[in-house]
């Protein structure tokens, strides 16, 4: 598990996603990521989600919040 905190910046070329955030923790055995607070993501370079308290599923691709999120 890595917790990070402040200015949090997560890039995976590989992957193709970006998250900011000021708050996340990543959970490698799950290949989990999960954000507190404002977040926005760039996911294949085609979507910009901005929501917070975000759950990423790496794996499956899969990202969900229960709070609002917006898609551009």
């Amino acid at each position: 598990i890595i917790n990070a905190k402040g200015n949090v910046k997560i890039e995976d070329t590989i992957n193709n996603y970006f998250i900011s955030t000021n708050e996340a923790t990543y959970y490698k055995n799950s290949e989990k990521i999960i954000t507190k607070g404002k977040t926005e993501a760039f996911l294949q370079s085609k979507y910009k989600i901005a929501s917070e308290d975000i759950i990423y599923l790496i794996k499956k691709n899969n990202l969900s919040s229960i709070k609002k999120i917006k898609i551009e």
